[in-house]
């Protein structure tokens, strides 16, 4: 008589302990797959964080190195507002110069706080008569111009080559910044132009 209430309880102790096993093992199923949707994120978040500080580089001109003019050259200065003289309109049918800029803007990418990046810029002049580049001024006291000539024949070109000193922005890490350069001509039509160039600044 004894022996159906013991049967009985092995079975409900093995009930128990099978009982007991699933649950462990679902909750270890579930711990995996919360680590799993958590690394998932994670990926997620490094890829969007990723694309968002891949910043990109607009792409260098060809430029026809017989096209360039090479004479006196140009430095830039720093100064905040220079004194540029207002334009004037000559007659139509008098010969003058012609500045054009084919690309004003240009993005350096990522530069370190301790090191330097350069973009040439190109200046053609279009008009019938020599362009003459009087001045270069920068807004910034750590961007350096440098202009191949200061005269430039009709139909040529110069190459102004500005650069980026990132070793004074280590208070500006993680930052976009942007710089000018403020080329003043004899261009009756824009004695003034500007060109700039902007760097995400990085440790």
């Amino acid at each position: 008589m004894d022996a159906v209430p013991q049967d009985r309880f092995a079975a409900h102790a093995v009930d128990q302990a099978y009982s007991s096993h699933r649950e462990n093992k679902a909750g270890l199923l579930g711990i995996v797959m919360v680590i799993i949707v958590l690394l998932t994120l994670a990926a997620l978040a490094a890829t969007i964080l990723n694309m968002v500080l891949k910043l990109p580089q607009t792409p260098m001109m060809m430029i026809d190195e017989s096209q360039v003019e090479h004479g006196d050259r140009v430095m830039s200065v720093f100064e905040v507002a220079p004194a540029i003289p207002p334009p004037t309109f000559p007659d139509a049918r008098s010969s003058h110069p012609e500045l054009d800029i084919p690309q004003r803007m240009h993005h350096l990418g990522r530069v370190a706080s301790d090191g330097r990046a350069e973009h040439t810029f190109i200046l053609q002049n279009k008009g019938d008569a020599p362009l003459a580049i009087r001045n270069l001024y920068t807004s910034c006291s750590y961007v350096y111009a440098q202009l191949t000539s200061a005269t430039i024949a009709p139909g040529k070109m110069a190459l102004l080559t500005v650069t980026f000193d990132g070793d004074h922005y280590h208070e500006a890490t993680g930052v976009t910044i942007m710089r000018g350069i403020i080329i003043e001509t004899d261009d009756p039509h824009q004695p003034e132009s500007e060109v700039w160039v902007q760097a995400f600044i990085t440790p």
